[in-house]
């Protein structure tokens, strides 16, 4: 399974996502832009 973070600099530079890849593969895209 994959697990995707969209606009994760949102969540700010001090949160662990490695709890997530119990998951499955993590990917975090810092930002996205509005045609995305």
């Amino acid at each position: 399974m994959n697990v995707v973070i969209l606009d994760g600099k949102t969540l700010g530079e001090d949160i662990d996502l490695s709890p997530l890849e119990r998951f499955g593969s993590v990917q975090v895209y810092p930002t996205t832009s509005v045609t995305e």
